[in-house]
């Protein structure tokens, strides 16, 4: 579900394309919102009460400002025209860090239901699958914690190289 319309994007004098590539910005950005937020609130996005509607307002101009940055750089991909795209740049730029400040905790949405799962870890799945007999795991083992081996992890070679390999000189 979009949390903006297409004639509230932010495109200047860049017109928009007939082949509903608009819409299609409009809808990822929402998926995209919808992505970052649904870890910790109930999506789509909607307030309830007396926050209801700055909670909507931000949501939108999330949803505007990535899908106009994203728009345009799609739009203007083939020209070589800094300024436009670093204002898109800058749209986009602006959306991930108000979803940052969401997901941090800087910006609470008031009057959206949190989502709950019993479990107080917040986020996507973690793992870490240790293998025993793992030679990467030992190797990184050693290089974290040298002196647990007793010995350097390289050693030293005066002569620059080991005996027995094809460019010692000893």
């Amino acid at each position: 579900m979009a949390y903006c319309k297409t004639d509230q994007l932010r495109l200047g004098n860049i017109p928009l394309p007939a082949n509903g590539s608009a819409e299609r910005a409009v809808n990822q950005a929402a998926d995209e919102i919808d992505a970052a937020l649904g870890f910790k609130y109930v999506v789509p996005i909607r307030a309830t009460g007396a926050t209801e509607r700055p909670v909507a307002t931000l949501i939108s101009n999330i949803n505007i400002y990535l899908a106009t940055g994203r728009l345009i750089e799609e739009l203007t991909a083939a020209r070589e025209d800094a300024q436009i795209h670093a204002y898109a740049l800058g749209l986009v730029n602006e959306a991930h860090m108000a979803l940052r400040s969401i997901l941090n905790g800087e910006i609470i949405l008031e009057g959206v239901e949190v989502v709950t799962t019993g479990d107080p870890a917040t986020g996507g799945p973690v793992l870490y699958n240790k293998d025993e007999t793992s030679n990467v795991e030992d190797f990184y083992d050693n290089i974290s914690n040298p002196i647990a081996v007793g010995d350097a992890v390289w050693p030293l070679y005066l002569r620059g190289y080991p005996t027995g390999s094809a460019v010692y000189r000893g």
